[in-house]
């Protein structure tokens, strides 16, 4: 796989898996007091969403906070564009935001999987885009062996200051997370969905492992503006899901 194509499909990569480790004294909470699906019948070819009334229905702009009551500053690695599940607890990718739904305490997996494409394109804008990011990497001194995590932390990284908290949004879809497009994309999406489910919001980061994967000039930064790299779990409280007609 290229180094653009991993770029291209950065969200959907799970790698590595997570240890056990204490919750932080973070608070990570989500604001929503439920979370929208719609029913399968609204899905076609279980690929996509059968028209756009039923695409907002089962659009999600998901709103939490975390609150740092501590004395130190964390950096975390927040996405705050489109927000993917987690596929199970050993398969969360350090350094993201992700979500389990679950039903009696088991989580459920999305299904059919993830599916993409050869290639992207040639002349597809985002392809352009991301070319020249490569190239503007490489000038910087991110060479392949780390320039994915480094171009994810460049995009998202977030400070969070003593006392201080901070809220995001981010969007997700129930059931269908991505959709099949013209181009033959990814296709993730869940399966019979229940009001009785519950929506958990999680983020992990291992700060060794992910300092490995940064340039020196990123660490060297975070030393001298005394931050730590967040380390550990945070989850949210449970949401439950609700089906819109």
């Amino acid at each position: 796989m290229s180094h653009l194509k991993q770029l291209l499909f950065l969200p959907l990569i799970f790698s590595g898996l997570s240890s056990c480790k204490q919750e932080s004294n973070l608070k990570l909470t989500v604001q929503n007091q439920y979370i929208k699906f719609v029913d399968s019948s609204l899905v076609e070819d279980t690929y996509s969403y059968r028209n756009e009334a039923a695409r907002k229905n089962a659009t999600n702009v998901i709103t939490y906070t975390i609150h740092n009551p501590t004395d130190k500053k964390y950096v975390l690695i927040l996405d705050r564009e489109y927000l993917y599940p987690h596929i199970y607890e050993g398969a969360i990718r350090s350094g993201s935001i992700g979500y389990f739904i679950k039903y009696k305490d088991s989580i459920m997996k999305p299904l059919p999987g993830i599916i993409d494409t050869l290639e992207p394109p040639v002349n597809d804008c985002r392809n352009c885009i991301l070319q020249q990011q490569v190239e503007h990497y490489i000038k910087l001194g991110l060479t392949k062996n780390y320039s994915f995590k480094a171009d994810e932390y460049l995009r998202n990284a977030v400070t969070i200051f003593p006392g201080e908290s901070r809220s995001f949004k981010v969007i997700t879809m129930l059931p269908v997370i991505l959709e099949r497009n013209e181009n033959g994309g990814g296709i993730l999406r869940y399966i019979h969905l229940k009001d009785n489910n519950d929506f958990q919001l999680v983020y992990y980061c291992n700060a060794s492992e992910l300092k490995k994967e940064l340039p020196k000039y990123l660490i060297d930064e975070l030393k001298h503006n005394h931050v730590e790299i967040f380390d550990g779990f945070l989850k949210s409280d449970p949401i439950p899901l609700k089906k819109l007609k």
